[in-house]
């Protein structure tokens, strides 16, 4: 690590940019521009948190976690401008500079051009999303299959066996990998429900639209923890771009995401399968109108890409 660090302060001095982004406060990212920073007298330092590390890592020691909060406060310290992922982000950075470094929120994005129900908006072709409605009694979830990324997984088997209480036909497709998933995989076994669930594996946005247009919800389970609070949704973002309902919990950025008059029929209580399982039947059973596919949509504008990278921009500048 600490080689990493000097072949990357090395690198800078040498380039000698206008602009360095310490991505994450790491350790090692910071050492490699506190050991570069006195050769880059001109150079702006931007600091980009997308999480609380010392709930993002699995620490192991009060070592560890000192090693993160110093180089938390060392990055803070150097930088000229902060940008965060979340609303909980920004407010633990503006209580580190007491208000007197810029923070900037830019959630998390996607590089998808919302669509209305037939295809179109302004002449462009691109995504096409099912009408409401139309979608097989199939959830989807979609990310790091990793309870210590913040994704409450451990919840999906018994969501699913509540919903097909109901639903009998219901089933779950779960695309990603992570460290939880060979004990998830055992656990839908235990319950038999090996043949009501799908596993895709890895995706990308690129492949990742048939998957969306076959579901009729998509599933974001959390829970109230301070991970939670602090992460940016990437689900939620993919949820609005097609228009597709979510499940997930009235925590951090989603509050903001989701359009108000959707969140009673999409937040349920964090960390509850029952409460998770009881939103997503109801939507099964009584789909979102095309009107409200549409407000998803329209509330994802300001989650494009092209929207979010002007806003960097300015930040880096």
């Amino acid at each position: 690590m600490k080689m990493n660090a000097i072949r990357a302060a090395w690198q800078l001095i040498k380039e000698k940019p206008d602009t360095v982004i310490i991505v994450k406060p790491l350790p090692e990212n910071t050492l490699a521009v506190f050991l570069a920073k006195p050769f880059l007298k001109k150079t702006k330092i931007i600091l980009d948190v997308d999480d609380f590390e010392l709930e993002a890592n699995q620490l192991t020691s009060l070592l560890q976690r000192a090693a993160i909060h110093a180089s938390e406060r060392a990055a803070v310290k150097m930088a000229s401008h902060i940008i965060v992922a979340t609303p909980f982000l920004g407010d633990h950075m503006q209580l580190l500079t007491g208000s007197k470094i810029p923070v900037t929120l830019i959630p998390t994005g996607l590089p998808l051009i919302p669509l209305s129900l037939d295809g179109e908006r302004d002449g462009v072709r691109g995504i096409l999303v099912s009408p409401a409605g139309t979608a097989r009694h199939t959830m989807l979830f979609a990310g790091s299959v990793s309870i210590s990324s913040g994704h409450r997984v451990d919840m999906l088997p018994e969501i699913l066996v509540q919903v097909r209480k109901r639903v009998p036909d219901a089933t779950l497709i779960i695309a990603g990998t992570g460290d939880d998933e060979t004990a998830l995989r055992e656990q839908f076994a235990k319950l038999g429900l090996q043949d009501a669930t799908t596993w895709h594996g890895r995706f990308s946005l690129d492949n990742i639209g048939p998957l969306m247009q076959d579901s009729a919800v998509l599933i974001d389970p959390i829970d109230a923890s301070i991970a939670n609070r602090a992460k940016s949704s990437f689900r939620a973002a993919l949820a609005l771009a097609y228009g597709v309902p979510i499940v997930s919990s009235n925590i951090g950025i989603r509050t903001a995401m989701i359009p108000a008059t959707l969140h009673a029929r999409f937040f349920a209580k964090p960390g509850d399968a029952t409460a998770y399982a009881e939103k997503i039947i109801t939507l099964l059973q009584a789909p979102v109108s095309e009107k409200d596919s549409a407000l998803l949509q329209d509330a994802s504008t300001q989650y494009q890409y092209n929207y979010l990278a002007q806003v960097y921009y300015n930040c880096i500048v």
